[in-house]
């Protein structure tokens, strides 16, 4: 008598245990991403580095549903925990882009220098700032939501410094008059509320702007706010 074949050997990735890997690596990436955005690093969520964080997710979570898996399951939850929040500040958000730890460390590097400086300081944080302030927030604009406020509030007390500076000047001190043209300009180049002051210089005591001040903006139209221009930096 024959002895009877005995069944071929079940595949060990079934369905249900494909489906259960696939649940804790989303579960996994929610407490990631959420975690972050709840210790001040935004929920920018950028492709490369979603794909980055869910790989050791999904490895861990196939390790879980794996019939005789010989690791602990806490061991295999915080492994997969810590390599996941590791991508997810290291990884870039595209081929050759910031990653979020970079993206941090460039908000921060630009917050103090805009909370401080003056019209003295204007040229060195003037438009390569505004340009990299313009590309961070595109990139990250949650992580960097409050740094367009930042900029706004720099430009505004350089503009009040120099018009405070201007009404001090003596009305027949023409030289000190015309050594703000450079500040003046190079605070239209940064941000919009430079373009406004020079169309309409302070006047006090019948006193104003110098006409080379003006420039060729003195021949434009008022009627652009600063509330109308305040976030048209953000294209530079």
């Amino acid at each position: 008598m024959s002895t009877p074949t005995p069944p071929p050997p079940q595949s060990r990735l079934t369905p249900p245990r494909l489906l259960g890997a696939v649940a804790f690596a989303a579960v996994g990436f929610v407490a990631v991403w959420q975690g972050f955005g709840l210790a001040g690093f935004g929920t920018d969520a950028h492709a490369l580095r979603v794909l980055a964080a869910v790989a050791p997710l999904f490895a861990s979570g196939l390790v879980l549903v794996w019939p005789d898996a010989k690791m602990p399951f806490v061991v295999v939850v915080l492994l997969g925990l810590w390599v996941a929040t590791a991508a997810w500040w290291y990884a870039p958000s595209a081929v050759g882009a910031r990653s979020l730890q970079s993206a941090v460390a460039a908000r921060d590097q630009m917050t103090t220098p805009l909370a401080n400086s003056t019209l003295d300081e204007h040229e060195e944080y003037g438009k390569h700032t505004a340009i990299r302030v313009g590309a961070l927030h595109r990139e990250y604009p949650s992580l960097c939501k409050d740094l367009p406020g930042t900029f706004d509030r720099w430009a505004t007390v350089v503009a009040d410094d120099l018009i405070a500076r201007y009404r001090k000047t003596p009305l027949d001190d023409f030289k000190s008059a015309e050594a703000l043209n450079e500040p003046a300009r190079g605070l239209a180049r940064t941000h919009p509320i430079g373009i406004k002051l020079r169309r309409r210089w302070p006047m006090k005591n019948g006193k104003s702007f110098p006409q080379s001040l003006l420039g060729k903006d003195s021949d434009r139209e008022e009627g652009t706010s600063h509330a109308d221009c305040s976030q048209d930096w953000r294209s530079f």
